[in-house]
């Protein structure tokens, strides 16, 4: 078996700009070579769509979110208790993307460990900056922003080709954000 149209699973949206969150997710056409057309389940699906590989890392399978404490965005915007699964397909008769579509990680495959520092690339895709792995949810990866608060916390797959070891930037030559300082009311 492989992808057919109407099959679900829940995804990491590059195009929102909350980066913390999956979204409820539906395959809306299968196309050559591999690829998807799949976006976030609502009313904009088809505007919101977005063409990758069915190996992509930004595919996860239905329970994913819940499994690993993620928030998952539903088809309004409404975050977890609000989607139910088995309920939403139960109203829909659309399928769930088989678990062996997906690539998982078992935590002895994630090379991280929490409280390891490391250089990102942020959520803009063009500032490398000191950054810290807060947590590791499956294969993905909480990765806080030295200095920045919380909301710009950003997820990444354990493979990302945006995560790099202490020194890289100074290694190759490419320039390295300082923190942010904290303030006095930071530490109050």
């Amino acid at each position: 078996a492989d992808w057919q149209a109407d099959m679900v699973c829940e995804m990491f949206d590059i195009l929102d700009q909350c980066q913390t969150v999956l979204k409820a997710a539906r395959i809306i056409k299968v196309l050559p070579g591999g690829f998807l057309q799949l976006g976030p389940e609502g009313p904009d699906i088809v505007t919101d769509s977005i063409h990758v590989h069915k190996s992509s890392p930004i595919l996860f399978p239905v329970g994913y979110a819940k499994e690993h404490s993620i928030t998952l965005q539903g088809p309004k915007g409404e975050y977890d208790e609000a989607l139910d699964w088995e309920s939403f397909l139960r109203r829909r008769h659309y399928k769930v993307a088989p678990y062996h579509f997906f690539h998982e990680a078992r935590e002895s495959d994630v090379p991280y460990k929490v409280g390891m520092h490391l250089e990102a690339i942020d959520q803009n895709g063009k500032f490398l900056r000191p950054s810290t792995v807060k947590a590791i949810k499956g294969r993905l990866l909480l990765i806080g922003f030295d200095g920045w608060e919380e909301k710009y916390d950003h997820l990444y797959d354990y493979r990302s080709d945006q995560l790099f070891p202490c020194g890289w930037g100074e290694m190759v030559g490419h320039a390295l954000q300082p923190p942010v300082p904290s303030t006095p009311s930071d530490s109050e």
